[in-house]
């Protein structure tokens, strides 16, 4: 007898708002916070994030990734709901600080390049000495999927489903987005 397939949950995956990239834990800016309060709203609003589901709300553990979670949990009326900080959702590891740092300044210090570089300049692939290679960061990202399946598994929802809102980082998002759905 064939088995009847099951939705195990459903991932609403967000990349962290707009930070300061200034200081040293790159908190929000006003507007990245104000943002993801409104995502959180727009969220709610559309039913994305519903009352039914199990709602799970994890981050990488940078201060943006959290702060991000927090604003979209207010926007969303999720704000008691505890957070969960996921090494594996993490910004890619510096190898080598003083040659990224070189490489950002190239590109004039701004957040929204220096994040679309990890993904797409040739030096941070296969073998790159200056920040953590791609294969090791999907590695990473799978293998923390793999484990959120397997939990699920053994850990069946109370309401309609299991709802997992994560943040985390341009570099991370992308292999995902690339593999899975073939989008560049």
């Amino acid at each position: 007898m064939e088995q009847e397939p099951k939705l195990l949950f459903k991932v609403t995956l967000l990349r962290h708002e707009k930070s300061l990239y200034k200081d040293e834990d790159h908190e929000l800016t006003p507007e990245g916070s104000e943002r993801a309060i409104e995502i959180g709203k727009k969220l709610k609003k559309e039913g994305t994030i519903n009352d039914e589901d199990d709602t799970y709300l994890i981050h990488s553990p940078q201060a943006r990734a959290k702060g991000t979670l927090d604003s979209v949990a207010q926007g969303a009326g999720l704000g008691n709901k505890s957070k969960r900080s996921i090494d594996q959702l993490r910004m890619s590891d510096m190898l080598d600080f003083d040659a990224f740092m070189q490489r950002s300044d190239e590109l004039g210090g701004e957040g929204e390049l220096i994040a679309k570089d990890h993904y797409t300049h040739p030096m941070h692939s296969k073998g790159s000495k200056v920040i953590e290679p791609h294969e090791f960061k999907k590695k990473r990202l799978y293998r923390a999927c793999e484990y959120l399946i397997r939990w699920f598994e053994h850990h069946p929802s109370q309401g309609d489903t299991s709802h997992v809102i994560a943040v985390s980082h341009f570099e991370i998002i992308t292999h995902l987005i690339n593999d899975v759905f073939g989008i560049k």
